[in-house]
């Protein structure tokens, strides 16, 4: 069997004020013709459908005209994600499964499990147990097991539920994240610490595991070195700055009559590009002219500036030169700020005025002698103010 892995849509997503939605339908058209081009048996929708709870009416037609094309070429199953309503997900799910797409939002204990067949060879099937997201709060309250505290526990606890094909290959989809894998800041955090990872270990009765929740596409940790493959897919779009490096796509993933799983990664399409210029206002402008207007409009931008201090109207010439800009903020150099952790011994010994002398010589190479002057004036009369003490 063949079939394409993919999660995390966010679906009505939006970056720095920039609506994604057309963004998100440009590289859906050509995740639908992945689809159509290889031929895949099942489309696999890892979870994070939408991006939040209550998502637009814009979303979910988007959501519904894809799954309308998809559903041309094969047999669609999707589950939720921490993002997404479980019940939103689940709507119409026994109505919509008679067609051949099936949505489980709902189930907390046991996953549901699925059989796919093959196009070409209707006798050759796989096992899909679906897994949609769930605290270990709600797992705790549906299997009536008070022991569960973790995800880890209660991802174990679900697994073992698992109605397992004994001549078929079996494939988990799920949506958490795996023990020892790589985050980006554009996934919201479900939970505190440690208590969020679920040990891989879980996976190993598995011939593939389908993940979402992290965006970058990799695989888990010593999984593919074992028998039993756990991968994340990656986010469709890039959605912070966090991601510019990430090349997202799709996973096509074939099951052989062996049980041998291969995985192949196509890349998806994007409408535009994300990087991060840093520099002092003067040097970006510079690189920033010999670039083509289209090639600066071609990009997301983040900016960050080394000037010591602001530069005139900075934001509105960067902003000129590149329209796309999301972010813009100062960020002084390392060396400019100090000289790094200061001992135990020097924070006792010293004032907090000698403190403060230390750190503003450091950083106010852009000042006049008058007005560091001034400055340090203002500054030794609020912490008197404040010590009640007499700074000499």
């Amino acid at each position: 069997m063949k079939f394409l892995h993919t999660a995390d849509w966010h679906l009505g997503r939006t970056l720095g004020g920039r609506d994604l939605l057309s963004d998100q339908r440009h590289t859906l058209e050509h995740l639908v013709e992945i689809a159509r081009e290889q031929r895949v048996d099942a489309v696999v929708i890892a979870g994070d459908v939408y991006d939040r709870i209550q998502p637009s009416e814009e979303a979910i037609n988007l959501f519904s005209d894809v799954l309308t094309q998809l559903r041309k070429a094969c047999q669609v199953l999707c589950i939720g994600g921490n993002h997404d309503s479980a019940g939103r997900i689940g709507f119409a799910s026994e109505l919509l499964a008679q067609g051949g797409v099936f949505m489980v939002g709902n189930e907390l204990g046991a996953p549901k499990s699925i059989d796919i067949a093959c196009i070409d060879r209707p006798t050759d099937r796989v096992r899909f147990h679906m897994m949609p997201y769930a605290t270990p709060e709600e797992v705790r309250s549906a299997l009536k097991d008070v022991s569960i505290r973790t995800h880890s526990e209660a991802i174990t606890a679900r697994v073992a539920l698992c109605e397992l094909a004994k001549n078929a290959p079996n494939v988990l989809v799920a949506h958490l994240f795996a023990q020892g894998c790589r985050s980006s800041d554009s996934e919201r955090d479900i939970s505190v610490g440690g208590i969020a990872e679920v040990d891989a270990a879980a996976f190993s009765q598995f011939t593939y595991t389908a993940l979402g929740h992290l965006h970058e596409p990799h695989n888990v940790r010593g999984s593919h070195e074992a028998q039993s493959p756990a991968r994340y897919s990656g986010s469709i779009c890039r959605y912070s700055f966090s991601e510019e490096k990430h090349e997202k796509g799709v996973t096509i993933v074939t099951i052989d009559g062996s049980g041998a799983v291969t995985t192949t990664q196509l890349p998806l399409r994007q409408t535009v590009g994300m990087r991060t210029i840093c520099g002092e206002l003067e040097e970006i402008v510079a690189a920033a002219n010999l670039e083509t207007p289209e090639a600066r409009a071609g990009d997301l931008v983040r900016v960050e500036l080394l000037d010591t201090a602001p530069t005139g109207p900075a934001h509105a010439r960067v902003r000129a030169l590149y329209p796309n800009m999301l972010e813009f903020s100062y960020r002084s150099p390392t060396a400019a700020v100090g000289g790094g952790r200061i001992t135990e011994a020097q924070l006792r010994s010293e004032s907090p005025f000698e403190h403060f002398s230390t750190f503003f010589a450091a950083s106010s190479g852009h000042l006049s002698e008058l007005e560091k002057s001034n400055a340090l004036a203002v500054a030794r009369e609020c912490l008197q103010i404040a010590t009640k003490e007499d700074i000499n």
